[in-house]
């Protein structure tokens, strides 16, 4: 009887620790390096579907729309791209600013979409830093910093084609993942510039400590990795809100992008060397993925899109 007892102890033990292992085997599923196009950078994945808007210097350098293995430059003949374009929350629409004298040229922001790339509407005559609002309510963007009545922070309305001013001041504006917040920058010190968090029901803004070069929401909307820069330095660091402790270090590394929850990718360090690409949370430490990359952009927790000196490259899991 004995014996029969040990026997099923040790069954049972066996069946717990395979159920722990499928517990953590998404977490360890490893990630799928694949070759996307041979040049180009700053790719920005579509949220849904396939699609790619990306940089390319090449000749004819522009604008790129990148589906099916197929490029199509959507400004053959203008207006020059910034590298701050943007996608909307359903895929089928981008958005982007081109530089110039404000009032004059080129100059403003520009909506297209996917299935007439080529076909820009002119949303304003001046302007940068485009983003899109939930579904079809409008875009966010920024002022020219040139004091003038036209600085600041903007929301554009697409059913009423107006505009309304948030902010005297601000630039790089982001929509929270859950719609309801948005964080946009404002000047700073000489080590970079203040984060502001406007709550889109109350109005009331929540302005963050620390100075920062770039800055990314993660996916529950109450916390921001931000990216510090102190005598060369790089650290990234994160911050919850409303904001009653100071930032807390998380690691050496740069242009950090929410994936899902809690967690970021983030391109790291070794000394002062970029040495690929590592996830990580505020609970978690740092983990590589891949040993080349910068600039990552996610689409969803298990797909990033990424380059390095060989191109445009896509990490699936």
């Amino acid at each position: 009887m004995n014996r029969w007892i040990i026997i099923l102890v040790l069954i049972a033990a066996l069946f717990l620790v395979g159920c722990q292992g499928d517990d953590d085997e998404p977490q360890a599923r490893p990630w799928t390096l694949t070759r996307i196009w041979p040049h180009g950078s700053k790719p920005i994945p579509a949220p849904i579907g396939d699609r790619v808007l990306f940089l390319q210097e090449e000749s004819p350098a522009g604008l790129y729309l990148l589906h099916d293995g197929t490029a199509v430059q959507v400004n053959p003949t203008g207006p020059v791209a910034r590298s701050d374009y943007a996608w909307s929350s359903d895929g089928l629409r981008f958005a982007f600013s081109s530089p110039g004298v404000p009032g004059t040229g080129d100059a403003g922001i520009y909506v297209a979409s996917v299935s007439s790339p080529t076909s820009h509407q002119k949303i304003w005559d001046r302007g940068s830093d485009p983003c899109f609002l939930m579904g079809n309510e409008g875009l966010l963007y920024a002022g020219p910093e040139d004091g003038s009545d036209s600085e600041g922070l903007w929301q554009y309305s697409f059913s009423s084609e107006s505009r309304l001013r948030l902010a005297p001041q601000g630039v790089a504006p982001s929509l929270a993942p859950d719609g309801l917040k948005i964080a946009y920058l404002i000047p700073g010190d000489r080590f970079g510039r203040i984060i502001v968090v406007l709550d889109r029901q109350s109005a009331a803004r929540d302005t963050l400590p620390g100075t920062v070069l770039r800055y990314a929401w993660l996916g529950d909307s109450q916390t921001i990795i931000q990216e510090q820069g102190v005598e060369g330095v790089q650290e990234l660091y994160s911050i919850s809100f409303p904001a009653a402790f100071a930032p807390t270090l998380i690691a050496p590394g740069t242009f950090p992008a929410g994936l899902a929850g809690q967690d970021f990718v983030f391109a790291g360090f070794v000394g002062d060397q970029i040495a690929g690409l590592f996830t990580a949370s505020p609970q978690t430490a740092p983990v590589q993925i891949t040993a080349i990359g910068t600039l990552p952009a996610p689409s969803g927790p298990d797909r990033i899109l990424a380059q390095d000196s060989l191109g445009l490259f896509e990490l699936t899991r």
